[in-house]
C-alpha cells in the first residue's frame, strides 16, 4: 500500500508500507477527533501528508492520512488514517446538510471500575458500556434506557467497551432506528428508538440538570471503606463521584456518602439501588445517607 501527500511541501510524494493494525483508538484525552477506528500504517507520513490518500495495491483509496505519533515530529513508521467509509459519511453529510451530522443517544457511559460492581450487576467477564446517567427527554430516555443498564450490542454488533459504543453510534445516520441489547439487573433485554441529531457541545454541557441521576455509586469494598474511613459494619452503596450541576449535585450529595435507603426501600447492593432509583421519575426521591457518622435525608428532585 502507498501513502500520497505533500510532506514538507514536496508535492505528490509517494511512500510505501503495510497496514500495521486496524481499529486503533486514541487515548480519551487526545485532542484530535472522536474517531476511534483509525488504520495504522508504517508508510512514511510526515507534516504535509494529512489529507492525502492511503491506497491499496489495487488502486483503491482505503483511508485519508491524518496524523502520526513521533517524538521528533517526523515519521518513525507509526502513522494513522481515517477509514474511507468514515470519509464517505463525512462527504455525504457535507453535500446534503452542509455540516457533519452525528446521531445522539443521550447517555453518559463508562467502564465499571471494580469487580465487586460487575459481580453484583451480573456482568462480570462481559464486554459492553455501562450507563452512568441518562439525559432526560433524550432518545435514550424516551426509549427506556436507565442508569445502571449495561449495553452489550448495537443493532446486533457486540460492544467491546464505551469507546466502541461511541464508534458504532457515530456510524449510524441521524433519525435511524437503533436497537440496543442490554443487561438490566442481570436480565437481558432489547430496546429500540430513533437517533436524534447530536446537539452542539455547549448545548450538551448545559444539560447537567437533565443528567439523571448525576452521580456514581459502588459497592462497599474494602478499598472504598479504607478510602472514605467507613466502619466495617456499615451497609449500603457508596457515592464515588458527583457530576457538577446534576440532580445529585444540586441535592447536596458528596463522594463518600453512603446511601442506605431510597424512600421506604433499604439499599444494600447495586441492584437494590438501581431498582429503587428507576421506579419513578414523577416525584422527588428521599435518600437516606450516612455522612461523617451521622444520618441525613436528602431530596433528589425528579
Amino acid at each position: 500500500m502507498i501513502a500520497v501527500g505533500n510532506p514538507y511541501g514536496w508535492s505528490s510524494s509517494v511512500t510505501s508500507g503495510i497496514v500495521s493494525a486496524l481499529d486503533r483508538r486514541l487515548d480519551r484525552d487526545a485532542n484530535i477527533s472522536n474517531i476511534s477506528d483509525f488504520i495504522q500504517t508504517d508508510a512514511g507520513i510526515n507534516p504535509g501528508n494529512s489529507g492525502g490518500a492511503l491506497v491499496n495495491l489495487s488502486g483503491e483509496v482505503i483511508g485519508i492520512n491524518t496524523w502520526i505519533t513521533s517524538p521528533t515530529g517526523g515519521s518513525i513508521g507509526i502513522g494513522f488514517a481515517v477509514p474511507i467509509n468514515n470519509v464517505k459519511k463525512f462527504v455525504h453529510d457535507i453535500v446534503t446538510a452542509g455540516q457533519l451530522q452525528y446521531g445522539w443517544v443521550g447517555v453518559s457511559i463508562a467502564r465499571l471500575i471494580n469487580r465487586e460492581a460487575e459481580k453484583e450487576l451480573g456482568i462480570q467477564d462481559t464486554h459492553g458500556a455501562f450507563v452512568n446517567y441518562v439525559i432526560k427527554k433524550s432518545p435514550a430516555w424516551q426509549g427506556g434506557i436507565q442508569p445502571g443498564d449495561f449495553i452489550t450490542a448495537v443493532n446486533g454488533h457486540p460492544v467491546a467497551d464505551e469507546s466502541h459504543f461511541i464508534q458504532l453510534v457515530s456510524e449510524l445516520e441521524v433519525d435511524s432506528l437503533i436497537t440496543v441489547t442490554l443487561i438490566r439487573l442481570g436480565k437481558e433485554r432489547m430496546l429500540s428508538f430513533h437517533l436524534a441529531p447530536r446537539p452542539p457541545e455547549n448545548t450538551i454541557s448545559a444539560m447537567s440538570e437533565l443528567s439523571w441521576p448525576g452521580f456514581v455509586v459502588l459497592p462497599l469494598s474494602g478499598e472504598l471503606r479504607e478510602r472514605y474511613r467507613i466502619e466495617s459494619g456499615a451497609t449500603g452503596v457508596v457515592v464515588s463521584f458527583v457530576e457538577q450541576g446534576t440532580p445529585g449535585f444540586l441535592a447536596g450529595l458528596h463522594a463518600g456518602d453512603i446511601i442506605t435507603r431510597i424512600g421506604d426501600a433499604s439499599v444494600t447492593s447495586l441492584p437494590e439501588f438501581y431498582r429503587s432509583l428507576n421506579q419513578t421519575h414523577s416525584a422527588p426521591l428521599t435518600l437516606t445517607v450516612i455522612r461523617n457518622g451521622g444520618r441525613e435525608e436528602i431530596q433528589l428532585a425528579p
